[in-house]
């Protein structure tokens, strides 16, 4: 079964805004052609989805094309994949090694990747904003965590 992954997301500290939309382009059981749509908050195990079925592949590219073209509007960015995902697992693995924790632990391990993950996502919206001079990378850190405690409570 062959699928096309399209991740986006929209996080907005000041509006309270930590959003996640998906788009994956595979077929069914039946060969047909579907567009899996999934939505919601990011930190939530409870995301919303739907399926929609498609005839040709020209008309579920261009259902996807209107849908992502949508959510930009919307303030939504594109999650990169490939290589930074792997630098990022190296990093983390780094980091837990550095603090003598046991590379294991599948609890050390979810909250080095939603510190990590935070601290990028918080960096790159500051950087849009254009304030990124107002923060250091320890400030920036220092709001991941935060934002790391609020999920895990």
């Amino acid at each position: 079964m062959d699928a096309t992954d399209l991740e986006l997301r929209q996080i907005d500290p000041s509006r309270n805004r930590f959003r996640v939309y998906g788009l994956t382009e595979c077929r069914t059981l039946f060969g047909e052609r579907c567009l899996r749509i999934v939505w919601g908050r990011l930190g939530t195990g409870r995301l919303r989805e739907r399926s929609e079925l498609f005839e040709t592949q020209a008309a579920l590219e261009q259902r996807r094309d209107e849908l992502l073209a949508r959510r930009r509007q919307h303030g939504y960015q594109v999650v990169q994949r490939g290589p930074r995902r792997e630098e990022a697992r190296l990093a983390e693995r780094d980091l837990v090694e550095a603090h003598g924790l046991p590379i294991r632990d599948v609890k050390v391990q979810q909250m080095v990747s939603r510190w990590h993950r935070a601290t990028l996502e918080l960096s790159a919206f500051l950087r849009r904003r254009r304030r990124e001079e107002d923060l250091d990378l320890v400030d920036v850190s220092t709001l991941a965590a935060m934002y790391v405690d609020a999920l895990a409570s």
